[in-house]
């Protein structure tokens, strides 16, 4: 399969600096991102304690009977389906896009993979914007996929965060196990951590809602307190509302 890998270099303080995209062959996410590292990566950057976040995207090629058209892309670099209902008849499996050049729409027998695997199948789910997620530590060929199930970052995680900087990386490790920033259409600073638990329950993803519900809580009434005393009742306080005791 081929994907393409954008890769930025995350300082110590959470400044995040571009390092490049580049299209990689690979089977899975994982083996993807890391042969995109290799490439992009500068060992200066280890010397600077930087760590590297990765976006990766399988690539799609326009190949339709009939049409000699040389497309490929990305589901974001796609183009929204036009005449929708004209198109697409109830019952349907939703095409991903349409094609930016020739205007066909790319469906399930589009996909370039090969074989469906549990792997595969569960890539295709997530570029689709499934919620599918898997044990941390796990693939799909020993642990199995759940769908809208219980993500690896905790609340309890978030409340023995210490800054924003912690907070924030979690939420984004926790989003890129469900494929939250996939459905957004402004940048993950633009909102605050309530607007984002919001957005998550509109889209379905009830376990990442809560999160951001409990960060918002966490940021301003723990880190946010006035002294130690305040921020740990604040922190009890989280943890009886949002923590199933028993």
């Amino acid at each position: 399969m081929k994907w393409k890998v954008k890769v930025n270099a995350v300082a110590a303080d959470g400044k995040a600096a571009f390092l490049g995209s580049v299209e990689v062959d690979a089977d899975t996410r994982e083996q993807a991102e890391r042969e995109a590292i290799d490439q992009l990566w500068d060992s200066r950057l280890d010397a600077a304690s930087c760590t590297a976040d990765c976006d990766a995207d399988l690539v799609y090629s326009c190949k339709h009977e009939g049409n000699d058209c040389t497309w490929s892309g990305t589901i974001e670099e796609m183009d929204l389906i036009t005449d929708y209902n004209e198109r697409v008849q109830p019952g349907e499996l939703a095409p991903a896009g349409q094609c930016p050049a020739c205007g066909c729409m790319f469906g399930v027998d589009d996909l370039d993979v090969p074989s469906y695997t549990l792997d595969v199948v569960a890539e295709i789910m997530r570029q689709r914007r499934y919620t599918v997620m898997v044990p941390a530590g796990g693939t799909a060929s020993n642990t199995g996929y759940a769908i809208n199930g219980e993500l690896s970052v905790t609340v309890e995680d978030l409340l023995l965060t210490e800054d924003r900087s912690q907070l924030n990386k979690l939420l984004k490790q926790a989003a890129e196990e469900c494929m939250y920033a996939r459905d957004l259409n402004v940048s993950w600073d633009y909102w605050h951590y309530g607007r984002h638990a919001e957005f998550a329950e509109e889209c379905g993803m009830l376990a990442m809602s809560r999160l951001f519900s409990a960060a918002w809580q966490i940021e301003h009434r723990v880190q946010g307190a006035d002294d130690p005393q305040s921020a740990q009742a604040a922190r009890d306080e989280i943890r009886s509302a949002y923590i199933s005791v028993g």
